[in-house]
């Protein structure tokens, strides 16, 4: 019989305490790019990357980071994180996102030359941050989030140089909705 009412009464406390602490559960949307999702939590936290994300010498790991590009966000942004084992400047053309359930396509021109730093942790691991489609803060990289909402996936396509070397490298975004903790500020 004590078992049965633990069932009844943890559950309980726990929303009592959520509705005394002015917290809720809210229903967050994010874009990730599966065989990179867990990556950005290491660099966030400083922590040393796992092997399996450090690319081998001469070569780059690129990660798309759009886990704020939806309208769970005050300010959708999304930006492009380039890991390498050498200190070395990529060239990034352009950036486009597709979504083909929608017929929505939107470029953008970057000509951007990246500038890597090193990861505080870790073996000699260089990282390059680039800003890609935001919100109406920055008119030039604005996307019309509208016709976007709800889409179960994007395609990033990003257009870049290593010397002389163009490449073109797609990414597939699936969106997720969990729930999460929200707490009154």
């Amino acid at each position: 019989m004590g078992r049965e009412k633990m069932k009844i009464l943890v559950p309980l406390f726990v929303g009592i305490l959520f509705a005394a602490c002015g917290c809720s559960l809210v229903s967050i949307e994010r874009y990730v790019h599966e065989p990179t999702a867990e990556l950005p939590y290491y660099v966030w936290q400083n922590q040393a990357l796992p092997s399996k994300f450090i690319p081998p010498k001469g070569e780059v790991l690129m990660v798309p980071d759009f886990r704020t590009f939806t309208a769970s966000f005050a300010g959708q942004s999304s930006h492009l994180k380039i890991f390498t084992t050498d200190k070395r400047s990529l060239f990034i053309e352009s950036a486009e996102l597709e979504v083909s359930e929608k017929s929505v396509r939107q470029s953008l021109t970057l000509n951007v030359t990246t500038q890597p730093a090193r990861l505080e942790k870790g073996d000699e691991v260089w990282v390059a941050y680039v800003s890609l489609f935001i919100d109406d803060r920055v008119p030039e990289r604005n996307f019309e989030f509208s016709k976007i909402q709800g889409a179960d996936q994007l395609i990033l396509i990003i257009r870049w140089r290593d010397g002389d070397k163009a490449i073109e490298t797609r990414f597939p975004l699936r969106r997720v909705v969990r729930k999460e903790a929200a707490w009154v500020t």
